[in-house]
């Protein structure tokens, strides 16, 4: 199975990321912010895929950001963009231009989710 970094600032997304990879028998490490997110690649060369979402805290680096830097560093690294923005065609453009390999609008089901984490891995 993959591992798995999980980039979110919010606590209970966080939680409940994690705990629907790991129910799929992903090992997962978690960020709160970009910078920690690029702190995590650096240390550990097992993570294979990165999900985020566009706001984080970080006064520099949202989303889009960090994985433009992510893959500056990491080519190889998979990306999955989780938002909630209604501007799907934008969002859309803006990931994959930036590197994202999947985006994934909110809602979604938890099937979906590891679905689409199979298929990265």
């Amino acid at each position: 199975m993959a591992n798995i970094l999980v980039v979110e600032r919010e606590c209970e997304v966080r939680e409940l990321l994690c705990n629907v990879f790991e129910s799929g028998g992903h090992q997962v490490i978690l960020s709160v912010s970009g910078d920690g997110g690029l702190f995590a690649l650096r240390a550990d060369k097992d993570i294979e895929i990165v999900t985020t979402n566009l706001n984080l805290p970080d006064q520099d680096m949202d989303g889009y950001e960090f994985i433009r830097r992510a893959k500056e560093e990491f080519p190889n690294i998979k990306s999955v963009l989780i938002t909630g923005s209604p501007l799907q065609e934008e969002v859309s453009v803006n990931a994959f231009n930036v590197g994202f390999d999947r985006v994934l609008f909110k809602p979604f089901s938890n099937r979906v989710l590891l679905a689409v984490i199979v298929g990265l891995a």
